[in-house]
């Protein structure tokens, strides 16, 4: 086969427009133990799931009763802002959350985050 010098640019400008797009970016998470990650959470809590609010199109704020604090929270509630676009490691905080660990940490703005590298890693 003989390659033209159109036909090589061709090839070229595809490879090209192929890696200018790169991999898609998926969530991957430390191997740690539930013990190790508990530790690191500076908030850790058992609760119950009382309402969700979606703040935009990629997160969420949960409320939750908190039914057994465990460090870092005082107060009957507590609010948690997650992402919920499964690339980004959100968490949406869907099904039963009894006898399930929720852990999460004040941001830059002072709110309380997860995301479900903590979540999965807290109760594996």
């Amino acid at each position: 086969m003989v390659m033209t010098r159109r036909s090589l640019m061709a090839m070229l400008a595809a490879v090209a427009a192929v890696m200018a797009v790169g991999p898609v970016q998926a969530c991957s998470c430390v191997k740690l133990t539930a013990a190790q990650m508990a530790a690191e959470t500076p908030v850790l809590f058992e609760g119950q799931v009382v309402a969700v609010r979606r703040v935009d199109e990629h997160h969420q704020v949960t409320t939750f009763r908190i039914v057994r604090p465990i460090k870092g929270i005082s107060g009957a509630t507590a609010e948690i802002e997650s992402g919920i676009v499964d690339a980004a490691c959100g968490y949406t905080f869907e099904g039963d959350f009894k006898g399930k660990l929720i852990g999460a940490e004040h941001d830059a703005r002072g709110v309380l985050t997860t995301n479900r590298c903590k979540m999965m890693l807290l109760n594996q």
